[in-house]
């Protein structure tokens, strides 16, 4: 077992990592006191700004979990009706603002995948969800529900993309060219397939 490389000055206990070592001086008031000082400065501003984190966070008024932004709050009222309940009025007048704002929003979307029901408020944000999922499988359910003229306009595309950075040696299509490139430098039977252009394009890179 490899020895340990960080030890508290005060208590002599040893710890594998610097962060491990601070997380014991976080919680040992004294052993901190001697920490030597750069060590010492380190942990007590990490201190300083949890604690301005602390103050910052917003707190649910019926189980006491804490959150870093209001919108974590409200999703927590979202998902816990009875937390909501329990609110004092202002918050509760805050939260059922911000619920009219995210139903005006929605409503304000045209587009809605029929494979999970994610709505879009664009057609091009509900083209690239279906590209995405095109990508991962053709058989996904977002794929196999979508528009018939979305789905040949993106499988034109990626042909589109296919034909772009077709490597001439063996055929493979790549969709970035620098994928080519790094798979010609590899390849020198395609590489001296390739046309003179994308030749002296790897030789620069070597140079």
């Amino acid at each position: 077992m490899a020895a340990s490389s960080f030890r508290c000055t005060r208590c002599n206990r040893p710890f594998h990592t610097d962060d491990a070592l601070k997380s014991h001086l976080w919680s040992k008031p004294r052993c901190l006191e001697a920490a030597p000082t750069s060590l010492r400065e380190a942990v007590e501003k990490d201190i300083r700004e949890w604690e301005d984190r602390r103050r910052t966070m917003k707190v649910c008024p019926a189980c006491k979990k804490e959150f870093s932004t209001e919108e974590g709050l409200h999703a927590h009222f979202w998902s816990k009706p009875e937390c909501l309940s329990e609110a004092p009025e202002d918050i509760q007048e805050e939260f059922a603002e911000a619920a009219q704002a995210w139903e005006q929003r929605a409503a304000q979307k045209t587009e809605c995948c029929g494979g999970c029901s994610r709505t879009f408020g664009s057609r091009d944000a509900f083209k690239a969800h279906l590209y995405g999922r095109y990508q991962l499988s053709d058989s996904s359910a977002c794929w196999k529900c979508a528009p018939p003229d979305l789905r040949s306009e993106i499988e034109k595309e990626v042909q589109w993309l296919a034909s772009m950075f077709r490597c001439a040696g063996c055929s493979k299509s790549f969709e970035e060219k620098d994928s080519l490139l790094q798979h010609l430098s590899c390849k020198d039977s395609c590489l001296e397939a390739s046309p003179d252009k994308l030749k002296n394009e790897v030789y620069d890179s070597w140079r």
